[in-house]
């Protein structure tokens, strides 16, 4: 056995980072541990996201991620629809330009920009009391606003299509709430949470990371490390241990070693932390009942692209350091989630497309450029399995943006597809883009989303946060659970 910590951390991706640093600055004796060979996760290794539009601002001011190298190449980048005639929408912070660029699909949409902008941003904003802050005293009154409870039983497309009549710009603001259909009840809360993010000070922007998404891993394995937090690679967890009264005692590894502490931080989905076997052992039936009735949500992949020569996109002129969103309908989200429900491929697959060396040419070599797609949303289980799936999808992913890139098929390099599937296997995690989401987890009160049955274990992945996101929030709203329960003692 090794000697007792204060805290053990399962996962040292950015939240479970995150949850370090803060338990460490506070004195706690903490140690990270993680089955992969460096920190990370699957933010290290590109599927989680590649861009940031919801890493949270304490965490950056908190921890002085700033002066550990975070800094970003792209502080707001547009928000393009590819359209299939050519005849792109480009949306920015300009609302002049985005007004004038709306007006080419429709006049009326082009008088509606501002207004809806102008409501939608100030609802979000006020929305942060519930989502941002531990323990703000208007959270509660905000969940009963008549304002919410209205957005809670609406759906996204409901919402955009009582504002706004174009399928060009309610399919580009629409698939920022892919995380459910958008006929779904509650989908327009997605939306606001997307609007309440903030990034660079700007609010709803899009970043990109100087030095892509590791450049945030470095800092945050900094900030841990200067803290005072121990990490621990290649170490897997087989169980998390509990005394006759389903407390927490430590975690016994893979290797036959067990680490004693009274407190354990999983960033882990909510199923997988409360499936060790000593734990299971422990709770009562409700309990293991209603962790057999989870069911992961939406999920996406992530496609990279590698090709010889800078892509183009075809049609109007479009800003390269974009986010590049494929999607026709409103109904062709919809149909790729009924898809989805079924484990099929959609036939109609909707995208997040970026052009990382746009935005840091130092991100491949010289001659070598990527195209990094987020395809969804997908079946976490698919017909005939993933093996199969992968390069069909790679095929539609392909196929889908070639009538965008003239060319791409020609200059192809290499392609590389991380599936749901692979997300799960490798890094334990099926909520990572948002699945799993629904009204009542956007308006839970954000103990709910941190607390467990078992004593002395606290989540600290994506499933603390409202929405799976790389924000680090989940990580510092974890510890501020355990500091508000070690203050009751």
């Amino acid at each position: 056995m090794s000697a007792p910590y204060d805290a053990i951390v399962i996962g040292a991706g950015v939240n479970g980072l995150a949850a370090a640093s803060y338990l460490a600055m506070a004195g706690k004796r903490v140690v990270v541990v993680d089955a992969q060979d460096k920190p990370g996760g699957l933010t290290a290794r590109g599927g989680a996201a590649h861009t940031l539009y919801a890493f949270d601002p304490s965490v950056i001011r908190e921890l002085k991620l700033a002066r550990r190298g975070l800094a970003f190449a792209v502080r707001d980048m547009a928000l393009v629809g590819l359209r299939a005639e050519g005849g792109h929408l480009v949306l920015t912070r300009d609302g002049y330009a985005t007004a004038r660029a709306i007006a080419v699909h429709s006049q009326a949409d082009a008088r509606a920009w501002a207004p809806f902008r102008r409501e939608w941003f100030a609802l979000a904003r006020e929305m942060r009391a519930l989502w941002w802050r531990a323990g703000l005293k208007n959270g509660e009154a905000l969940v009963h606003d008549p304002r919410v409870e209205h957005f809670a039983r609406m759906g996204a497309a409901a919402w955009l299509d009582s504002r706004f009549e174009s399928d060009a710009l309610k399919a580009t603001l629409g698939f920022d709430a892919h995380a459910l259909s958008p006929f779904a009840t509650g989908s327009a809360l997605l939306l606001l949470w997307r609007a309440a993010q903030e990034m660079c000070g700007l609010q709803g922007a899009c970043a990109f990371p100087r030095g892509g998404l590791q450049t945030v891993v470095d800092a945050l394995e900094d900030a841990a490390r200067a803290a005072g937090a121990e990490l621990r690679l290649r170490t897997l967890v087989a169980d998390i241990l509990v005394d006759r009264d389903a407390r927490v005692t430590g975690v016994a590894l893979a290797s036959g070693e067990t680490i004693a502490a009274p407190l354990v931080l999983s960033s882990l989905s909510r199923r997988r932390s409360l499936s060790y076997a000593s734990l299971r052992a422990a709770l009562g039936f409700g309990d293991v009942a209603e962790i057999e009735r989870e069911k992961p949500g939406a999920q996406m992949a992530h496609v990279t692209l590698a090709v010889d020569v800078e892509p183009v996109i075809a049609g109007s002129t479009v800003p390269v350091r974009g986010r590049f969103v494929v999607a026709e309908r409103l109904e062709s989200l919809a149909m790729a989630h009924a898809a989805a429900q079924t484990g099929r491929l959609p036939n109609e697959l909707t995208m997040e497309v970026t052009l990382p060396i746009a935005a840091d040419a130092t991100l491949a070599p010289a001659g070598r450029h990527l195209v990094s797609v987020l395809a969804g949303p997908l079946p976490m289980t698919v017909e005939g399995g993933w093996r199969e799936a992968k390069p069909l999808l790679a095929a539609k992913v392909i196929a889908a943006l070639s009538r965008h890139i003239p060319g791409l098929t020609k200059h192809l390099v290499g392609v590389e597809v991380l599936s749901p599937e692979d997300v799960r296997e490798d890094y334990d995690a099926d909520d990572a883009f948002g699945g799993g989401v629904d009204a009542a987890r956007l308006l839970a009160d954000w103990r709910t989303r941190v607390r467990t049955p078992v004593q002395g274990l606290i989540l600290c992945g994506a499933a603390a946060d409202p929405v799976g996101a790389v924000s680090g929030r989940g990580g510092r709203m974890a510890a501020c659970f355990a500091f508000e329960q070690d203050a009751k003692k």
